[in-house]
């Protein structure tokens, strides 16, 4: 009995490293960039009188990162832009061109 509940808690120790180590790349996609887009990012998340770059960037940006597919990106920024009552519609080629990048590839 013993060395059952050493072998469950082997597991679950198992299971923790495993999504530490998923949650921990998913949360670096902004460390992927390359250093002219993580400025710009920074740049623009500067807070007034913006003399300084932000520290790290929005929590927005790292959820649109965290995105798996160019759709799920779109439906992202979409909702983002309606609940800052922002009147823009993003096209399909600008959230491609956003990150410089292919979402999938982070």
């Amino acid at each position: 009995m013993v060395s059952t509940f050493k072998e469950i808690k082997e597991s679950m120790e198992v299971n923790k490293m495993s999504i530490r180590k998923m949650t921990e790349e998913k949360e670096s996609c902004f460390n992927k960039l390359d250093l002219p887009t993580k400025r710009l990012i920074l740049n623009a998340s500067a807070i007034n009188p913006f003399d300084e770059l932000a520290a790290s960037p929005p929590s927005f940006t790292k959820y649109f990162f965290k995105q798996k597919n160019i759709g799920k990106a779109m439906t992202a920024l979409e909702q983002h832009l309606q609940q800052n009552k922002v009147n823009f519609v993003p096209g399909h080629y600008l959230v491609v061109a956003l990150p410089g990048i292919s979402l999938t590839s982070l």
